[in-house]
């Protein structure tokens, strides 16, 4: 049995991409089919069917599934005891990463990696982005994170979206919308971040019509951050970044909305050392969880155990919300109101799928966007073609649907009529 046929079957399902499976894996489109047809023989049966958005797992394949992850992690455990029996969990790795992704991210990583490989020596270097594609250009790294590695002379593989978000001086005119058209900010004095740290920031202002007064430049995101608490101009920064560093500045998404691919980059994955390809596995378990809103349902607890939970997403950096039952009056929110960046108003009772709107909910909507007119506000429950404009005409930021969207013909169809395109 070829263990790495079953590793690329279940990133492939996943991904719902043959192709991006073989890219992440290092194999080629045509070795990548080969391999899933050599593991439906293997087999014997079919294990994924294909539609017009990518490939899903058939009723065999979801069977199969959660065993098959059960087998790879066997194996992963396995092959990291033998590693550690011929010395492989000891070496150095040296990283070169954005300084918020050192500060905010790597921390945590090392902190796991080195319960299991504590005789790893960890290097990280601070730097911006063209001196780390310099850096891995001499191979004088192991591995790098940082965005913008698509093309590079190294395997690149994507990990997450960073939000990039407009940071404004406290009692800013901006600090009254809930976005900022880019175009606002043709007229502002403008804070810039220094050469080799500003390529995303660039990116984003030469699709303006003409760029801003640049004020001031600082190499420090820190600096900018203070600068702009101060009153000397805006800037723009990731969330990532903004999330982690409390300050008195208002961040603000943009219209349209912008981001930036977080990556990791290795010289060659299949050359990478026994303990770099270790790191790599901690590094995207990092990145796929890294969840950064949580949602508690009112009705889960005493609100004693509601302050807790909320208090401790606080603690854990992340966006805090509410869900709220169809019986549960929006008034029970108020207490918590103030802090918290979003309430989830269930147009359904919680259980099932495919149950009937309740449009009675509509009115929870309304009371909560007096009471705070920059909360995002979600709905989950039989959304579709016909009630999702009646949610967004009373003040929905986002809709959540299931049966709508899995049960239509054309699904990218149906998703663009959901959101009114």
């Amino acid at each position: 049995m070829n263990i790495r046929k079953y590793e690329a079957y279940v990133r492939a399902v996943e991904l719902g991409s043959l192709s991006k499976a073989a890219e992440q894996l290092g194999y080629t489109q045509s070795g990548m089919s080969h391999m899933m047809q050599s593991l439906e023989e293997e087999v014997g049966f079919p294990l994924m069917v294909r539609t017009s958005t990518g490939i899903l797992p058939n009723s065999e394949g979801e069977l199969l599934l959660p065993i098959i992850r059960q087998l790879l992690n066997t194996n992963e455990s396995l092959e990291q005891h033998i590693a550690k029996i011929k010395g492989a969990d000891t070496g150095r790795i040296r990283i070169a990463a954005y300084p918020s992704v050192a500060t905010y991210w790597l921390p945590e990583i090392i902190r796991d990696f080195q319960k299991d490989y504590p005789n790893v020596e960890i290097q990280i270097t601070e730097m911006g982005s063209g001196a780390i594609e310099e850096i891995m250009a001499n191979r004088q790294a192991e591995l790098c994170i940082y965005a913008g590695g698509e093309g590079k002379d190294f395997e690149w593989l994507p990990l997450c979206r960073d939000r990039m978000l407009v940071l404004v001086p406290p009692n800013h005119p901006l600090t009254q919308h809930t976005s900022v058209p880019l175009e606002a900010l043709v007229d502002e004095e403008f804070i810039m971040p220094m050469p080799d740290y500003d390529g995303e920031v660039r990116f984003i202002l030469d699709k303006m019509p003409h760029w801003p007064h640049i004020l001031f430049s600082a190499c420090s995101d820190y600096a900018i951050i203070n600068m702009v608490t101060q009153g000397l101009g805006v800037s723009i920064l990731s969330e990532l970044l903004l999330r982690h560093y409390p300050n008195d500045a208002v961040a603000l998404p943009m219209e349209p909305a912008q981001d930036r691919m977080l990556g990791m980059g290795v010289p060659q994955v299949k050359t990478a050392s026994p303990v770099t390809r270790n790191f790599m596995r901690y590094v995207e378990a990092f990145a796929q969880a890294g969840a950064d809103l949580l949602s508690v349902h009112l009705e889960a607890d005493h609100p004693t155990g509601i302050a807790e939970a909320l208090r401790r997403m606080e603690a854990c950096k992340v966006k805090k919300a509410v869900a709220l039952r169809p019986i549960t009056a929006p008034s029970a929110v108020l207490p918590y109101l103030e802090g918290l960046d979003m309430v989830l108003v269930m147009t359904v009772e919680p259980g099932f799928g495919g149950q009937k709107f309740m449009a009675d909910q509509m009115e929870k909507l309304r009371a909560l966007r007096a009471k705070r007119p920059e909360l995002i506000l979600e709905v989950d429950g039989g959304v579709n073609r016909e009630t999702a404009p009646i949610c967004r005409e009373n003040g929905a930021d986002v809709a959540v649907a299931g049966t709508a969207v899995f049960r239509a013909e054309d699904i990218p169809a149906e998703i663009a009529l959901l959101r009114g395109e």
